[in-house]
């Protein structure tokens, strides 16, 4: 009986210090403001953008460490502005001009222009 009563007693107290270890988070929380996720079928050799073989690797490397002038939406597969806030197409579509966000930071402190 005392040694089923100590088992008892080790395992709460166990249980209740994992409790106050462990943090709750919270209830719509998104794994993504923890850090970079990503998730594909097959093996990635390289994070690095320059130095991968595959075009879709590359593409969705790409996409999630540089901002582009253009998203397309993967539901309508429409154009979406991102660091463009819009956009002409002249000259029979011989030509596109990109007007840009003017909020688009660079670095840390600084914003991006066109001259840039």
């Amino acid at each position: 009986m005392r040694q089923v009563l100590s088992s008892l007693l080790v395992i709460a107290g166990l249980v209740s210090g994992q409790a106050i270890a462990a943090p709750e988070s919270p209830p719509h929380a998104d794994i993504r403001d923890s850090g970079f996720v990503y998730c594909v079928s097959g093996q990635v050799n390289t994070f690095n953008p320059s130095k991968a073989s595959s075009g879709l690797i590359v593409d969705t490397l790409a996409a999630q460490f540089y901002d582009r002038l253009l998203d397309v939406d993967p539901y309508t597969y429409r154009l979406m502005p991102e660091l463009a806030e819009s956009w002409e197409v002249l000259d029979n579509g011989a030509t596109y001009r990109f007007h840009l966000r003017r909020d688009v930071p660079f670095q840390k402190n600084r914003l991006v222009y066109s001259h840039s």
